[in-house]
C-alpha cells in the first residue's frame, strides 16, 4: 500500500491518501492516521487554552478573548481531552442522588459554551441555569437549548448587588478556578448563590491550586463558618497537560445572605 501525500481543501494539505484524490481519502485516512490528521489543529488548541491564562487582573482582555474564542473553544478543549465537564457533571449526579436533590435548580457559573450544561441535561436534570463572563459564550451556551436562562457579563470575582437572584440547591462552576481567570475568592459569589443547605462543586487545575493557595484560602476560618468541605477527588483527570482537583462543599443551613456591598 503506497500512502503518499495529496493537497486537500478541507485537511490543508496534511491527509496522507490511497493514490487516490485527497478528498475521497479523508474519511478513511482520518480513521487510520488521527494524530497526523489532527496535528496542526492540536498545536493550534493547545496554544488557545494556553494564551487564556495570561489575564490575570485584566477582566476586559479575558472577556474579549473569549468573545473571539467562542467558536472554536469545544474544539480546542476536546483537542485538550478535557474531561472536567464530565468528571464534575458525575459529582453533581452522585451529591444529588445522595442527597436526594434530583429535582433541584441548579447554577452552571462560567457555564461557558454549555458543555456541563449538555451533560447536567444527559443525566437528568432540567432545572439549569447559567452564567459567564462572556456575552458570546453565552450565545453558544443558548444553542444547546438545556438551559433554563442564561446571562452574560458577569464578574465572579465581585460579589456585587447586580448578582442578587435565585439561590440554587447546587451551584457548579467547572473551568473558571485556572490561571488568569477567578481568584479563589470568586468561591464567596458562589456561596451567596447556593441556598442554605446546597452544595457547591468546583474544578480547580492543579497548578492554579498551588500558585493560588486554592487549599489554603477554603480553610480559613471565614469560610469554615459558611461552608465545609464533604470531600474532594485529588489530583484526578482535567485534561490531557495535567490533573486537577474537584472540591464539593455543602453551605451551612442557616446562611443564606447574598452580598450587597
Amino acid at each position: 500500500m503506497n500512502l503518499g501525500r495529496g493537497v486537500c481543501e478541507r485537511c490543508d494539505g496534511l491527509t496522507p491518501t490511497f493514490n487516490q484524490t485527497p478528498s475521497l481519502a479523508c474519511n478513511a485516512m482520518r480513521l487510520l492516521i488521527k494524530p497526523r490528521w489532527d496535528g496542526r489543529n492540536m498545536r493550534k488548541s493547545y496554544e488557545a487554552v494556553k494564551r487564556s491564562h495570561v489575564f490575570k487582573d485584566n477582566v476586559e482582555g479575558l472577556k474579549q478573548y473569549y468573545e473571539a474564542w467562542a467558536t472554536h473553544y469545544n474544539k480546542d478543549l476536546e483537542n485538550e481531552s478535557w474531561v472536567a465537564p464530565q468528571v464534575t457533571c458525575d459529582l453533581v449526579r452522585l451529591v444529588a442522588t445522595s442527597y436526594g436533590l434530583n429535582n433541584t435548580s441548579i447554577l452552571d457559573a462560567g457555564c461557558g459554551t454549555g458543555l456541563v450544561g449538555v451533560g447536567l441535561n444527559e443525566r437528568g436534570f432540567n432545572i439549569i441555569d447559567g452564567i459567564d463572563l462572556s456575552e458570546q459564550m453565552v450565545e453558544e451556551a443558548l444553542k444547546t437549548q438545556v438551559y433554563r436562562s442564561l446571562r452574560g457579563g458577569i464578574d465572579l470575582n465581585i460579589r456585587s448587588k447586580n448578582h442578587r437572584g435565585r439561590q440554587y440547591g447546587i451551584v457548579v462552576s467547572c473551568g473558571m478556578f485556572t490561571h488568569g481567570h477567578v481568584e479563589p475568592k470568586a468561591l464567596l459569589s458562589l456561596i451567596d448563590y447556593c441556598a442554605g443547605g446546597g452544595f457547591i462543586i468546583v474544578s480547580t487545575r492543579n497548578s492554579y491550586m498551588s500558585k493560588a493557595k486554592f487549599e489554603d484560602f477554603v480553610r480559613l476560618e471565614v469560610l469554615s463558618s459558611m461552608i465545609e468541605l464533604q470531600f474532594c477527588v485529588r489530583d484526578a483527570r482535567y485534561l490531557e497537560a495535567e490533573g486537577g482537583h474537584y472540591w464539593v462543599f455543602h453551605k451551612n443551613q442557616i446562611i443564606n445572605h447574598i452580598a450587597t456591598e
